[in-house]
This record gives C-alpha cells, structure tokens and sequence, in this order.
C-alpha cells in the first residue's frame, strides 16, 4: 500500500492517497476552482482527503455547463417536425440540479421547456423545429445557468444547515462535559 503524498492544489498542499478517490477530488477541484472559489476556500481547511472527498460528495457537483457542440441525432419518429438534439454536459447533473433545471424562472412555453428535455447521462436531449434550433439552445443555455444559481443556493443553504447542526453539537458537547464536571466533585 503506498503512503499518502502531499499534493499541491490552488497553492494548498492537501494529503490524498494514491486511488479511484483522487480523480473525483481532482475533478472537483478544477470544477470548484472556477465558479465556486468561495465554497471551496473554506473546504480546503479540512487536511484529509478522506473527509473532504465526504463533503463533496454530500455538496453535490459543482456548476453544469455545456460541453462542447450540440449535435443533431436526427428526427424524432413521434413528431417528425422536430429534431433530437444532443446537448453534451461536463457532468451528470444529480437530481437536485434536474429539479432547479425543470422549474426555471424565466421561462417560454415551447419544445425548448425543460420539462420537456430529457436528460440521458451527461447530456441533454432537446426535441426542435429546424428553424428554432439555434433559438432554443439559446434558451437551454439560459435554463442551464438559471439551475446553476439555483443549485449554487441549495448547497449554501445546505453547508449553512451543516454549519448549525456541527454548532449544535459542539454546545451540546461543551454543556455535558461542563455537567460533567460538576457530577465529578460529588
């Protein structure tokens, strides 16, 4: 078994061990680094990798762009005016993102809904008229960035709730030990 070596990430040296759990804690980084410097600031405190690949995998997956070039995978046999267009994404989006995604704010009742675009692994399907193509992936990138934001509130709102909940724990720790203390010089 090989020993854990200090590896150097964003100018702080974090211990990972030499296995599959890296490549999440890599891929994460370079998601977090970008969009989320202020999250993950204050998880790089955290000095092992078995903890801090815990956190993440409780934060979820960081913000979902689109990766690469739509492609056309040819007409959809249940309405032939319209196309399958393949959105490829940089991950796949976990269901707490699905559901910022299928409930936006701005929105436009037409094929290029989110309620009505799949979602298969890592990429989006979206069902268009030829002449709307560019104009509804317009709008699912609009919808990708509007979930993004909404997710981002999520997870804060999550490590707010984690914060309370480790406060919580600490008093409730520190009143024992104190009680404690007390039954100790009966």
């Amino acid at each position: 078994m090989k020993e854990p070596q200090a590896r150097r990430f964003g100018g702080f040296h974090i211990d990972t061990p030499h296995n599959a759990n890296e490549k999440i804690f890599l891929t994460y980084f370079q998601t977090a680094k970008k969009k989320r410097k202020d999250i993950y600031r204050k998880i790089l405190k955290v000095t092992t990798c078995n903890i801090f690949l815990g956190i993440i995998m409780s934060l979820g997956h960081g913000a979902v762009k689109r990766q690469g070039s739509p492609k056309a995978l040819g007409r959809d046999e249940n309405h032939p005016g319209l196309f399958i267009i393949k959105i490829p994404l940089n991950v796949h989006p976990d269901s707490e993102w699905m559901e910022c995604f299928r409930n936006p704010t701005t929105f436009r009742l037409d094929s290029a809904h989110p309620k009505l675009i799949e979602v298969s692994g890592n990429n989006l399907m979206l069902r268009s008229p030829e002449k709307k193509i560019t104009e509804n992936i317009k709008w699912v990138e609009k919808y990708i960035s509007q979930a993004n934001g909404c997710y981002e509130r999520k997870i804060a709102e999550k490590m707010a709730e984690r914060k309370r909940q480790e406060e919580k724990l600490r008093k409730e720790k520190e009143e024992l030990k104190r009680i404690n203390d007390v039954l100790k010089e009966l």
